[in-house]
């Protein structure tokens, strides 16, 4: 099943890009915040039962690997990529995707699609801005949903979850997650 997204490129290992898969299965409609080229969307999109919502700028983050790339055709040229990897989940109707931060994006989808049953977050890196994300998109998953996100093993994540109610999530490779109640 994640043949297709392992051919895109981006930082998901196989087994991340498989436990996504797997979850989305169980999903009538998941969410992810930050898709970069879609490798993550191809993944969730391929396997969720309804549809999956993506969430990115496409414009990178300073530092991070692939910036300077995603700044090319005025910012264009990572949204295009992504365009390109999931257009026929678009065309399906099992893909909506919203290009703005993830601050515009929580009202838009509370407004528009409801409450979700798993919320995937892989935007901003930092602790700070997980924190921030979780915050926006924990009130979005569906009590019984689940919230995950990537890059558990990043300096300071544990602790950033646990600022805001995180504690002892399940960790399967680099994700972590939770059961909302």
């Amino acid at each position: 099943m994640i043949e297709r997204a392992k051919q895109i490129q981006g930082w998901m290992a196989e087994g991340e890009l498989r436990w996504l898969a797997e979850q989305s299965a169980m999903c009538n409609t998941v969410l992810e915040l930050g898709a970069w080229k879609g490798r993550s969307t191809v993944a969730m999109a391929m396997a969720v039962k309804d549809y999956c919502i993506s969430i990115d700028t496409f414009g990178g983050t300073p530092g991070d690997p692939g910036h300077d790339e995603a700044l090319l055709d005025n910012g264009d040229c990572i949204y295009n990529q992504f365009t390109r990897n999931t257009w026929d989940f678009q065309r399906a109707g099992t893909l909506v995707v919203f290009r703005c931060r993830g601050d515009s994006a929580s009202q838009l989808v509370r407004d528009l699609c409801g409450q979700v049953d798993l919320a995937f977050i892989d935007a901003a890196h930092d602790p700070q801005s997980v924190c921030r994300d979780v915050e926006l998109f924990r009130p979005l998953v569906r009590s019984g949903g689940i919230l995950a996100g990537h890059d558990w093993n990043w300096a300071g994540m544990g602790e950033a979850l646990e600022s805001v109610g995180i504690t002892k999530p399940s960790v399967a490779f680099t994700i972590w997650w939770i059961r909302v109640q």
